[in-house]
């Protein structure tokens, strides 16, 4: 962000534990807290955050030139 070649970014993200995984390996983890502190790290930067599922978002979401999508890290 600092090298000025990334004018806009979405942060998309749900901001919750809804599969339980991070509850699994800390009991104390705290999605409020999480959310919190992107935020706090993120406020002098160009960064619409935006909570929900990607699919349910993507239709709202302009044009890009590029899109990286960090999804589930859950293993079945």
């Amino acid at each position: 962000m600092n090298s000025g070649k990334i004018q806009k970014m979405f942060a998309v993200d749900l901001w919750e534990d809804i599969y339980g995984f991070y509850k699994k390996i800390n009991d104390n983890h705290n999605f409020n807290l999480v959310e919190k502190n992107f935020e706090r790290n993120l406020k002098n930067y160009n960064v619409t955050k935006l909570k929900g599922f990607y699919k349910d978002i993507i239709n709202s979401l302009p044009e890009m030139d590029c899109i990286y999508i960090d999804a589930s890290h859950e293993y079945e």
